[in-house]
């Protein structure tokens, strides 16, 4: 009984298939971003945007400071 199940072990045995591993997304780490490189982009596009809003609320003037156009009594 011994030698048998040794021959059934070695058909169960389970091997990876070549260049996949399982339970995992194929390996583009060459090519993906780190968390941090992505956090920066973000960061990035973020001051991009605020930029761009503080500018275009700096265009318009306050209401406070438009001359009046009304009748003068």
């Amino acid at each position: 009984m011994a030698r048998g199940g040794a021959k059934v072990k070695a058909a169960l045995e389970v091997r990876p298939i070549a260049g996949h591993t399982a339970g995992m997304p194929p390996d583009n780490s060459a090519n993906a971003p780190t968390r941090e490189q992505r956090l920066a982009a973000k960061l990035r596009e973020n001051l991009h945007r605020r930029k761009a809003q503080a500018r275009a609320g700096d265009a318009a003037p306050e209401p406070s400071t438009l001359p009046e156009t009304g009748p003068k009594n």
